[in-house]
């Protein structure tokens, strides 16, 4: 009488390990699954890419200057304005300067409000 909790025991184990095992093998296998991804593959590169030429897009007038921006903006030269002078660049240069400095003073700010908590913080007793 001593075995049978045992026999009953390994018997039901067995029983559950059948049972979780079988659902595995509806599912197709992995080799099929891989060989469909393959051929749905090769499908796509069967079809011809569209090309597409000066023909297809619409015409535009010729390009219209960028609008100046304001606050040390990127500001791109026109090609056809007057040339400007040095005072100019080197007033845009500064401004950028300023504008990198002020983000690097942010970045150094923020690093150093960031705490970490500690790594027992959200264990409860």
């Amino acid at each position: 009488m001593g075995n049978t909790p045992k026999c009953i025991l390994w018997l039901a184990g067995v029983v559950f390990l059948m049972t979780a095992i079988s659902p595995a093998q509806d599912a197709p296998p992995l080799g099929d699954l891989a060989r469909q991804q393959r051929q749905q593959k090769d499908l796509s590169k069967d079809s011809k890419p569209k090309v597409i030429t000066n023909a297809d897009l619409p015409e535009r007038s010729a390009p219209s200057p960028a609008p100046a921006q304001t606050g040390g903006g990127n500001v791109v030269p026109s090609q056809d304005g007057p040339k400007q002078p040095p005072e100019h660049w080197r007033g845009q240069i500064l401004a950028q300067k300023r504008q990198i400095d002020s983000l690097q003073r942010q970045m150094d700010d923020l690093s150093e409000s960031i705490r970490f908590a500690p790594p027992n913080c959200c264990i409860s007793p």
